[in-house]
């Protein structure tokens, strides 16, 4: 009997039908890593620049790499499906904690700039991998239940990366530097490990696979058609990722600045981040197939009308905290709601599905792009307690707005797609 047969018979027999769990282990330990990395860069970029606003420019950079993968990756890679995404990224992420390192240690600002290009790049991999996996390996009536389970091991990373990132920021470089680097060979490992035995098990291409050459112009004619049909989805998206950018770029700063005790400062952006547990695991239970953008649109509405009273609690820690909390829980419920929405009108696409994944990354990454150069911008005039209240504002006026305007089902243009790649 040869080895590959003797290793493939020690593969669980429902393994095919378990590969969404093995997969979570990977996605769970790059994202930590990424998690830990992504609370200490702002603080320790902070030390090197006074302003808020160069702090905001500098991290926004990562969503210019990240605009730009959003474009390439489908156009470059089209015959590769979440195998090559997921290993690429994570062997990309590794230099993010090494850059920071170095930027730290000599206090080159240029260094934390080339680190957040990086981390844009490697991001989008592991967001192109989740995507993929879902509508490659999944049923479409489990997307909302699987998206909900994303976002739940999404939370606890959220939850629990700031408290890691606190503890060995402050016992120095190496610490917060081996650490992570750690963490994320242990998740290139297991990555590994997925796709020789998936590879073993079902030989056959990803079903999202493109035949034909995509060309660039065809690319952004595709995005442009795209674009037309879910712009209301790509709008929810942009707004609750700028909530969320905003507090990753700056609650830990905030925190500083609010609490004034270097062993707590994590607790604000942990109490702005719990509450996404909470939402994850109410869509998952709920399982919904039906009415998801006006459950996200609402929730975007009067989660904003909640974080614009920050205006009348400047400096007041309790109910500060208490209301981003209960901001944060009701705009949770949009996270696992926008990702079933994207993989509905993915699957729906077919073979076109792959652009969509571009465009829809690409809404996050322009939200990331303008919201930590906006909150610097905003924080440097009126402080973090009412540039949080500003961005609350925003998001209620455009959840509104959503509700009045979305159809009920928005039609994809399947004719005019198969036109670009016909011509």
């Amino acid at each position: 009997m040869s080895k590959n047969k003797r290793i493939l018979d020690l593969i669980p027999k429902q393994f095919s039908r378990n590969t969404f769990v093995y997969f979570l282990i990977p996605l769970f330990l790059i994202l930590l890593g990424d998690g830990i990395v992504a609370y200490i860069f702002p603080l320790v970029l902070g030390n090197h620049v006074s302003s808020n606003l160069i702090i905001g420019l500098i991290m926004s950079a990562s969503s210019v790499t990240s605009i730009a993968c959003d474009f390439l990756i489908p156009l470059v890679f089209p015959k590769y499906g979440w195998k090559f995404q997921l290993i690429t990224g994570i062997i990309l992420a590794l230099t993010f904690p090494l850059i920071t390192a170095l930027g730290d240690t000599f206090s080159i600002v240029w260094l934390f700039l080339i680190a957040s290009l990086m981390w844009g790049i490697y991001y989008e991999f592991i967001m192109f991998a989740q995507q993929s996996f879902v509508v490659e390996e999944e049923d479409q009536k489990h997307f909302s239940h699987d998206w909900s389970i994303v976002e739940i091991l999404t939370n606890i990373v959220e939850v629990s990366a700031p408290i890691i990132g606190a503890f060995i920021l402050i016992r120095g470089i190496v610490a917060y530097t081996s650490v992570t680097l750690v963490i994320e060979i242990l998740a290139l490992i297991f990555a590994i490990l997925l796709v020789l035995v998936k590879r073993d098990v079902k030989m056959q291409k990803p079903k999202s696979q493109i035949k034909e050459y995509i060309s660039f112009f065809k690319e952004l004619k595709s995005w442009k058609i795209l674009s037309k049909k879910v712009y209301i989805v790509l709008i929810m998206a942009v707004i609750v990722e700028m909530v969320s950018a905003g507090f990753l770029t700056f609650a830990g700063l905030y925190g500083e600045q609010l609490i004034g005790n270097p062993d707590w400062n994590w607790a604000l952006i942990t109490i702005a981040t719990i509450p996404y547990m909470f939402g994850s695991i109410i869509i998952y239970r709920l399982n919904m197939k039906k009415g998801k953008k006006r459950l996200a649109q609402l929730s975007i509405l009067t989660s904003g009308i909640i974080l614009s009273l920050l205006f009348f609690f400047g400096g007041k820690l309790i109910p500060i905290l208490v209301l981003i909390f209960i901001s944060n829980l009701i705009m949770s419920l949009c996270w696992p709601l926008d990702d079933a929405i994207f993989s509905d009108l993915q699957k729906r696409l077919g073979k076109h599905g792959l652009h969509l994944i571009g465009l829809s990354q690409a809404s996050y990454s322009i939200a990331y792009l303008v919201a930590p150069a906006f909150m610097g911008f905003l924080a440097d005039r009126v402080g973090y307690n009412n540039s949080f209240a500003i961005i609350g504002v925003i998001a209620a006026v455009i959840g509104l707005i959503l509700l009045i305007i979305t159809p009920r089902k928005l039609r994809m243009p399947h004719k005019e797609l198969d036109n670009i790649v016909t011509s």
